[in-house]
């Protein structure tokens, strides 16, 4: 599945994936993109994905423990597949959503995250 669309379609996306991590909770929003993550796609092409995790204002204080990593590979298509991987510490009380944006496409993907472990988050981007 490619997930192509336009910088305000990406952003409606999110949104509505952090409207759905925690109904009827209250929510914090931290951005990961300070720095953003860098890969270099299989063809040599420079990509920056800005991350985002979002979950319940009483984790907030375990979110700046979060280590993000990635790596790239064709993704048989013409295009290259990121996989970010978000590793957060262990201690938060509720599940969390991780979305990664391509900057330059604006290829996005969603995952649900949990305290303690490795969340991959896959995102297909229209460039070799």
């Amino acid at each position: 599945m490619r997930g192509l669309f336009g910088g305000g379609a990406a952003l409606a996306a999110i949104a509505a994936s952090l409207l759905a991590a925690a109904p009827g909770h209250a929510i914090n929003v931290i951005c990961m993109d300070d720095p953003p993550l860098t890969v270099t796609t299989p063809g040599g092409t420079t990509l920056t994905i800005n991350n985002w995790i979002t979950t319940s204002t009483a984790d907030r204080t375990y979110l700046q423990g979060a280590i993000i990593t990635g790596t790239t590979q064709p993704d048989h298509h013409g295009g290259t597949l990121v996989e970010v991987f978000v590793q957060l510490p262990a201690g938060g009380s509720s599940a969390g959503t991780v979305s990664s944006v391509d900057q330059r496409t604006g290829a996005f993907g969603c995952a649900t995250a949990d305290w303690g472990g490795v969340t991959e988050v896959l995102v297909d981007v229209p460039i070799p």
